[in-house]
């Protein structure tokens, strides 16, 4: 990478600008350029650019915020791109949008025991990720989907959007569904720049549709991948997994288990410099000369495709990146026809029947919550789940453990899934010393989603549970701090009875 170029040097390229643009929804005559010598923020033309843009809000990303406000992130209004721009910051977009409902799978390699591999070995990560993205890409051309695809930091997201009033739209908020406790919240109005107006009942169904199609495109795609005898576990969220190098493929969804105005996705183009900021990611020594990456697309439908080998190349190149952007237009591509096609098929599926019979299942109460949930004998439970229960932050937060709840709980049918997500929910009500907002991210949402899509590959066998027993559970390894995920061997019960 060109060590006389900077990041904020890097943005003032007049075509980098153009398509950051219009990946955030906006439209320009041509190439944005920038008054010489004077600051971004001060462009009246990109200014007027930044206000054709249909996303909600910008977010920015980098080490100088983490040292001078205590976080490494700062929410901004879409005039303030150009101080975004002239920070360095990476850039990222939300995925609420004034024109369209944003559909993002985000697709990430990890291994639990060598943290520091996507960014010591990007030929290695991105060729194990390879038959994945194939096969992603693959299930979704089959409905006639094509998506954009960014290179992340470990993976891709895979975008495409439908359009508010569609069909499309209409359907995915048909299929969709809110628990109160998030209407209330999409009702309010906050002071920040993420909520600036109410977000409708409409967009919040259609929002948590969008997540349920996704779940489901992902049951398909898992008796795809077993059909080639992957080495490597797909699955979603980063769940730990026993293989030697703790290493597995993630279909990530979590943004699907928060409001729509908390998540955001980085910008085509943006730079990506967390291990900069996130040393111990990579290793200080590594984070040194790991040069800062950029967000370079994969593919553009009808406007470009490339081969890996130029992508890994280009996201390291700011000269080489700038010259891709000349060549394309980075608007994200419509799916309606083909997300059209992907509801019919789910709706004719198991998983759509459990995903009714989960939205008529009501919780208890919060007021009986002493009477039913608080009351429930952990002592009937494995160790290993009654520890998570015992003590819930940090463990109920993680996909692994989670998972292992669910499996056991609704393995022998002892618990309908709504209810062992409201006995989830019941401990994230609680003052646990969470560092998740609960307030702001809604502790509902949270619980029901993830025991929706674990509870929901039970229903129709997407997960198999090949590694649901005792041996493999000890080989997950270290669950936080010093506790293991099997905190007591040979504790006398056996995950496998619970299958």
């Amino acid at each position: 990478m060109n060590d006389m170029i900077n990041p904020s040097e890097y943005y003032r390229d007049p075509n980098i600008l153009r398509c950051m643009i219009e990946y955030c929804g906006g439209k320009t005559a041509g190439p944005v350029t920038a008054e010489s010598g004077q600051p971004l923020d001060s462009s009246s033309e990109l200014k007027q650019a930044a206000g054709t843009m249909t996303t909600e809000y910008l977010v920015g990303w980098g080490k100088k915020l983490l040292e001078e406000r205590g976080r490494g992130f700062e929410s901004v209004p879409l005039a303030s791109i150009g101080w975004l721009m002239d920070n360095g910051f990476d850039i990222f977009r939300s995925v609420w949008d004034r024109s369209h409902l944003l559909l993002v799978i985000d697709v990430e390699y990890f291994s639990k025991r060598y943290p520091q591999i996507p960014y010591l070995d990007q030929d290695y990560t991105f060729c194990r990720l390879e038959p994945f993205y194939r096969l992603i890409r693959n299930g979704l051309e089959s409905f006639g989907i094509h998506p954009f695809v960014l290179t992340t930091g470990q993976g891709y997201h895979f975008v495409f959007q439908v359009k508010i009033g569609s069909p499309a739209y209409i359907e995915l908020s048909a299929i969709g569904h809110m628990e109160d406790t998030l209407k209330g919240k999409y009702e309010h109005l906050a002071p920040d720049t993420r909520r600036a107006r109410p977000v409708t009942e409409e967009e919040g169904k259609a929002y948590d549709g969008a997540g349920r199609l996704l779940e489901y495109l992902y049951h398909l795609l898992i008796e795809e991948i077993r059909k080639t005898g992957s080495e490597i576990p797909f699955l979603i969220g980063d769940i730990a997994s026993g293989n030697e190098n703790m290493e597995a493929v993630s279909f990530d969804l979590s943004g699907y288990a928060n409001p729509i105005f908390m998540r955001d996705i980085r910008v085509a183009f943006s730079t990506h410099q967390k291990h900069k900021a996130k040393s111990y990611k990579a290793g200080c020594e590594a984070a040194g000369m790991i040069p800062i990456q950029l967000s370079v697309p994969r593919v553009i439908p009808g406007c470009l495709d490339i081969e890996l080998g130029e992508v890994l190349h280009n996201r390291r190149n700011y000269a080489h990146t700038a010259n891709m952007a000349s060549g394309v237009h980075c608007n994200i591509p419509d799916a309606g026809k083909g997300v059209l096609k992907l509801i019919a098929s789910y709706k004719k599926s198991q998983l759509y029947n459990f995903h009714q019979d989960f939205d008529r299942t009501e919780q208890e109460h919060f007021t009986r919550w002493h009477q039913t949930y608080d009351r429930f004998d952990l002592g009937r439970l494995p160790p290993c789940v009654s520890h998570a229960l015992a003590n819930p932050n940090p463990h109920l937060l993680q996909p692994t453990q989670l998972q292992t709840l669910v499996r056991v709980l609704a393995g022998r049918n002892w618990w309908h899934p709504k209810h062992i997500a409201g006995l989830i929910r019941s401990k994230y009500e609680r003052n646990h010393g969470w560092e998740v907002d609960f307030h702001k991210y809604d502790a509902n949402t949270w619980a029901c989603t993830w025991t929706r899509i674990y509870a929901g590959m039970l229903a129709d066998g997407a997960d198999d549970r090949c590694d649901f027993n005792c041996l493999s559970h000890q080989q997950k390894g270290i669950a936080w701090a010093d506790k293991a995920y099997c905190v007591k061997p040979d504790c006398g019960y056996s995950l496998g009875d619970y299958r």
